[in-house]
């Protein structure tokens, strides 16, 4: 089940607000991005309810690009917000208290504790490296032709089970 893109965010700024942390936009998107790639990985589904796109500057989920774009490089101070008919007022996204949502943050909060030492540009950097699902739609698959190319969930599913199984093959060699 995939959740709304928003809630995922909303849910790694907590996180990030938890350890006296700060998240810019890009810092956000990145970690959200390696979220829906890992949670790919591991449990076969999306995380995020949309596509991440191949933009020039790398991987970007964009409802959270559109909803914390005016922040600049600034921290994110406040979290995506909808409006509540029954209240009439303005909520926080937020995971719902569903049995696959406790698995969703799960995978969340691994990603922040393995992840959170990166800045935004470093965790750009991982994404944008040589053979990263990114860097395949963006030189391989016409991402420079197509403004907002999706990233083929394939791909990225593929990509992050490489990953782990390399991460389990040092595990292996050095115990």
């Amino acid at each position: 089940m995939a959740f709304e893109s928003k809630a995922v965010a909303n849910h790694l700024l907590d996180l990030a607000k938890c350890d006296g942390q700060s998240l810019s936009p890009m810092r956000v998107i990145k970690l959200a991005y390696i979220a829906h790639g890992w949670h790919l990985a591991l449990t076969g589904s999306m995380l995020v309810d949309e596509y991440p796109e191949a933009w020039q500057y790398g991987p970007v989920i964009p409802s959270i690009y559109h909803e914390f774009k005016h922040f600049g490089n600034s921290p994110v101070t406040t979290p995506a917000l909808r409006l509540d008919l029954r209240s009439r007022t303005l909520v926080p996204y937020r995971l719902p208290t569903t049995t696959d949502a406790e698995s969703a943050r799960v995978v969340l909060d691994r990603i922040w504790e393995v992840y959170k030492p990166f800045d935004a540009l470093q965790l750009s950097a991982m994404t944008h490296k040589e053979g990263t699902p990114w860097f395949i739609t963006w030189h391989e698959k016409g991402g420079k032709d197509v403004r907002g190319k999706d990233i083929d969930t394939k791909l990225i599913k593929d990509h992050y089970e490489q990953l782990a199984r390399r991460h389990r093959e040092r595990r292996t060699a050095t115990a």
